[in-house]
C-alpha cells in the first residue's frame, strides 16, 4: 500500500502511518449488521423513494427522518422539517433550506439506528438526522455519492450504512485526516456493514459509481446516512 502511494521505506514513513493507524482506529470504525438486521425488508423501503429534485442529472433519490432519544436512549421520532447545511461544509448545496419527504423506516433500520446510538456519543438533548438515499447510475450517467467530493459535514458523528450495491463498480468510501491531501483508507463498505466516524478530524468522500454489466444499463447504491446534530436551520 505505501509504495502504491509513492513512499520510500523509512523510520519517518512509518512513524507517519502508524500515527495515521492509530487516528483511524480513534475515530473510524466499521462493523458488520448482517446477522442483526434483514437486507430484503430495509431495501424495500429504498424501492419507495423519490427523486432527489436539487440534483440536475436526478441520480439521487432521498428521504429523511430525525429522531430525539431519551434518557435510556430510546428513540422518540421528532417533526420533520427542511435540511440545511452550511455553505461552509456543503458548496454544492449549502445555505439552502431543502425539503425532502418524510421517511418512514422498517423495524430494520430503526435497529441500525440503535445501534449507531448505542455506539456513538449522542445524548438524549441531541437529535439524529436519519437519510435513506440511493445513488443511480446508466450507460450514459455515472452517480455521484459525494457531489461535493472531499468534504466534512460540520456535525459531531456519521454513520454510513450499506443496504445494497447492485450492478456496479466504484462507490469506494475513502477517508483521510482533515487537511491532508493523502487518503488513509480506501475500502468498499459492503452491504450490510456501518461505518461511524467522527467527523471533525476527518475528511471523506465515496468515489463516483458506474453500471458492471453493460447489458443490464442500470445500477445503484443505497445508503442510510446518520449524523447529530440534525442540520435543521
Amino acid at each position: 500500500m505505501l509504495e502504491s502511494l509513492g513512499y520510500k521505506d523509512s523510520l519517518l514513513d512509518t512513524t507517519y502511518y502508524t500515527y495515521i493507524a492509530v487516528m483511524l482506529a480513534s475515530h473510524l470504525k466499521i462493523v458488520d449488521l448482517t446477522q442483526y438486521v434483514s437486507l430484503p425488508k430495509i431495501r424495500r423501503d429504498f424501492s419507495q423513494l423519490t427523486i432527489d429534485p436539487y440534483i440536475r442529472e436526478k441520480y439521487r433519490r432521498k428521504h429523511i427522518v430525525r429522531y430525539n432519544i431519551d434518557d435510556e436512549r430510546n428513540l422518540i421520532k421528532a417533526p420533520h422539517g427542511p435540511l440545511f447545511q452550511s455553505a461552509a461544509f456543503n458548496p454544492v448545496h449549502g445555505n439552502i433550506m431543502r425539503e425532502y419527504p418524510e421517511y418512514h423506516p422498517c423495524e430494520g433500520v430503526l435497529s441500525v439506528i440503535r445501534h449507531f446510538v448505542y455506539s456513538t456519543n449522542v445524548q438524549p438533548d441531541e437529535e439524529i438526522l436519519v437519510q435513506a438515499q440511493r445513488i443511480t447510475c446508466s450507460l450514459d450517467q455515472e452517480g455521484l455519492p459525494s457531489v461535493e467530493n472531499w468534504h466534512q459535514d460540520g456535525v459531531k458523528e456519521i454513520g454510513i450504512f450499506c443496504v445494497s450495491r447492485d450492478n456496479i463498480v466504484g462507490g469506494v468510501s475513502e477517508f483521510r485526516q482533515h487537511g491532508s491531501k493523502m487518503t488513509a483508507l480506501s475500502e468498499v463498505l459492503e452491504e450490510g456493514s456501518l461505518a461511524i466516524f467522527t467527523d471533525s478530524p476527518l475528511e471523506h468522500r465515496v468515489t463516483p459509481i458506474q453500471v458492471f454489466d453493460t447489458s443490464i444499463g442500470v445500477g445503484f447504491r443505497d445508503v442510510l446516512l446518520l449524523s447529530y446534530p440534525s442540520n435543521r436551520s
